[in-house]
């Protein structure tokens, strides 16, 4: 096996140029390999931070106005919501969400968009969320004139402290 080895390492000195294009696919190979796989990893694998993830399901209206090309999947209204949490025997509890994009100012002179997520009250305490200052929502937030409260993540309030 020596033998093989010294073998090698001559050819590779004999070819500088093929040596160092190898060592360098290989390298963006196996980096290539690692940042998937801690994507896939981070994404599949490890498991939601929230309470008894496998159990979360996603629950969408689908509104067929004419061609299958035509479906709209969008979230459910307020008036679906209602229903859906009055048949207890199917769902242990039920609360809604939707994305937006909002304008912020985030200086005097300087303006963002940045995207955030509205939640029924109830989805902080549902997922088993426990905020590390403050409070989380109560009842009372939901009721319309009182629905100004927010709740930051801390990738957000972080770097203002």
């Amino acid at each position: 096996m020596l033998g093989d080895l010294r073998y090698a390492f001559r050819l590779m000195a004999r070819n500088p140029g093929f040596t160092t294009l190898a060592i360098l696919v290989l390298a963006l190979g196996i980096g290539a390999n690692t940042a998937i796989f801690s994507v896939v990893d981070a994404a599949l694998f490890k498991p939601l931070s929230y309470r008894d993830p496998e159990k979360l399901v996603d629950i969408l209206r689908v509104a067929r106005p004419g061609t299958a090309e035509q479906v709209n999947y969008m979230g459910m209204i307020r008036d679906d919501l209602a229903d859906w949490r009055a048949q207890k025997q199917i769902f242990e509890g039920i609360e809604s969400y939707r994305w937006e994009r909002l304008a912020v100012l985030t200086a005097p002179d300087r303006t963002e968009s940045m995207r955030v997520c509205r939640i029924s009250p109830g989805l902080v305490d549902f997922l088993g969320f426990k905020p590390k200052l403050g409070r989380g929502f109560t009842s009372e937030d939901a009721i319309i004139g009182n629905d100004h409260v927010i709740l930051l993540g801390e990738g957000l309030w972080r770097p203002f402290k």
